[in-house]
């Protein structure tokens, strides 16, 4: 039986499909991964603009094909995190790191994606939607975007006074987001929208700033 949940990130509608005995959406209140995902379960019927279909797999499909046009290394070791090659009008993503070795094959400017996942060693334990949250939707989103002129991921904290009005807080990693979030968060009413990645998107009248599901050390607003 295939299971699907719609996600809503900063407009954009996304479906995500797999095989229930293989691949397990985080819908219930149950599930640790649940917080995280629940602001943007989306259920109305509108069509989604991103596809992405899921198969647990005993072995990754073989291809040598395209070259290579991005490699990210991890900033902890420079161990390579992943990479994503173009062949054609598709770009292939690969991951490698161990428990993470994902595969995806995408096409029509980052809106059709087929992903492949290796199952975990543990056989007590199934794939998840955090397996292909982190990384891979951000980058399959940040390209939709930017491949339409939709809108820009931002490294940064975005807040929300009572007047409506947006800020942002920039700084690269370890420049102290969070903590301004939890400034904020403790004392003032204001809404916190994200304390590490927000995206944003130009409006007919100015500009407005999202959420996102990838949060830094501060993510208590998720769960309020």
């Amino acid at each position: 039986m295939r299971q699907s949940v719609k996600l809503k990130i900063a407009g954009i509608i996304i479906l995500i499909r797999g095989e229930t005995k293989e691949f397990e959406i985080p819908i219930s209140k149950g599930n640790p991964e649940y917080f995280r995902f629940s602001n943007f379960i989306y259920k109305g019927q509108d069509r989604p603009q991103i596809m992405i279909d899921v198969r647990v797999v005993a072995r990754l499909p073989a291809t040598n094909a395209g070259s290579d046009i991005f490699i990210s290394n991890h900033f902890d070791n420079n161990e390579e995190h992943w990479r994503i090659k173009k062949s054609r009008r598709t770009f292939i993503y690969r991951s490698l790191l161990k428990d993470a070795q994902t595969m995806a094959f995408i096409r029509n400017r980052f809106s059709d994606v087929r992903v492949y996942l290796l199952p975990w060693q543990n056989k007590d334990r199934i794939r998840g939607i955090q397996d292909i949250t982190f990384n891979l939707l951000e980058i399959i989103l940040i390209n939709h975007m930017a491949a339409r002129s939709l809108g820009i991921f931002v490294h940064a904290a975005g807040i929300q006074d009572l007047f409506k009005c947006a800020v942002l807080f920039c700084a690269r990693s370890g420049g102290g987001k969070s903590t301004i979030a939890r400034i904020w968060s403790r004392n003032s009413d204001a809404a916190i929208l994200n304390d590490d990645r927000v995206i944003l998107r130009r409006e007919a009248k100015g500009y407005s700033i999202h959420s996102s599901p990838w949060t830094g050390e501060f993510y208590k607003y998720l769960m309020e």
